[in-house]
């Protein structure tokens, strides 16, 4: 065989090789290397990514630290607030009975102080006599302002009085009198007062500017 014809023959065999077909072991293996063509990491990207992921947990703790905290604080301040509202629930009765208590022996201790008045003016209606019972009737009233003293009762409005809208009433005037200009020149209904409270005012009449 001549150099020419071995020449053909081995270009014959080339292209029946290129044309036979790829088996699926060669379609297999080609994925494999082509994951091996790519290009490796970098060895720095692993540890970035690691410590990415640590800061983000490290956060999450701490923000679940604080609503914790949070949750822990509004549930102490709903205690002491049921706490204080108890408390003020139980001060305003004790302070409500306290004074409805205070309030009923005010007016017990009032009223056992005009019992002897009482008995006096029922004593004094037995008398049969129309100057006897004149002469009980006018000590049991010089008494009553002993009384009045002890419930801490003042007495006012006596004629020569300045008037004085805050305690008198003006219920006439008198164009002619002996008493100066605003004064009270006689007394209708005396007045009474405890302390800085006015429990009657008197009832007076006062001398006009005529007078």
């Amino acid at each position: 065989m001549t150099d020419e014809e071995k020449t053909g023959i081995k270009g014959e065999d080339e292209a029946a090789t290129e044309q036979e077909p790829k088996t699926p072991e060669a379609e297999e293996g080609a994925p494999e290397a082509a994951e091996q063509e790519q290009p490796e990491k970098s060895e720095d990207a692993e540890p970035a990514e690691e410590e990415h992921t640590k800061k983000r947990d490290k956060k999450k703790r701490e923000l679940e630290a604080k609503v914790k905290e949070a949750e822990a604080k509004a549930r102490e301040a709903e205690d002491k607030y049921l706490r204080l509202a108890a408390e003020y629930d139980n001060f305003r009765k004790r302070s409500q009975k306290e004074r409805e208590g205070i309030y009923g022996d005010a007016y017990a201790d009032a009223l056992s102080k005009l019992l002897p008045t009482l008995d006096n003016l029922d004593r004094a209606a037995q008398y049969q006599d129309p100057e006897k019972l004149a002469e009980g009737v006018k000590l049991i009233l010089k008494g009553v302002p002993d009384v009045l003293t002890s419930l801490g009762i003042e007495q006012f409005g006596e004629p020569g009085d300045v008037f004085d809208p805050a305690m008198h009433s003006a219920v006439a005037m008198a164009e002619a009198s002996e008493q100066e200009p605003g004064h009270i020149v006689a007394v209708w209904q005396k007045g009474y007062r405890r302390g800085e409270k006015i429990l009657r005012y008197a009832a007076v009449t006062v001398a006009g500017e005529g007078s």
